[in-house]
């Protein structure tokens, strides 16, 4: 198994932001060496992902996985969240489904799903409507 295989493993033992992971227990769990696992929680403390709290036992999240996640979040829009919604309105009743906001007086399309209903009345993405 590669280093960063390893260090994969480990990070997805962190199920909380107040995790704790001691090398006993994370080799334990993953059948690792323990010299594995405490080199590689070494090498992912000096990399920020994990973090090592004074007069603490064990390793918790560090700044780089925060900042990882932050982009994470960044890259999803929530126009993308409430289209998963739309989707499945459109796959359950025939009517064309909009996404849209004001701007001022007039309403934006975001997005659009077409319905299956055979009379339609469609607008464009990007389309501005007073």
């Amino acid at each position: 198994m590669s280093s960063l295989a390893t260090g994969l493993r480990i990070l997805a033992r962190l199920d909380a932001p107040s995790a704790r992971l001691s090398v006993t227990d994370t080799a334990a769990a993953l059948h690792l060496p323990k010299s594995t696992v405490s080199r590689a929680m070494r090498d992912l403390a000096a990399a920020g992902m994990l973090e090592r709290a004074p007069g603490e036992r064990g390793y918790g999240v560090g700044p780089a996985l925060f900042r990882l996640g932050g982009l994470y979040k960044a890259a999803r829009l929530p126009v993308d969240e409430l289209d998963r919604g739309l989707a499945a309105l459109t796959a359950r009743f025939p009517a064309t489904g909009y996404i849209a906001v004001l701007r001022g007086a007039d309403t934006v399309i975001l997005r659009v799903r077409e319905g299956t209903h055979p009379v339609r009345v469609g607008q464009r993405e990007g389309a501005v409507l007073p």
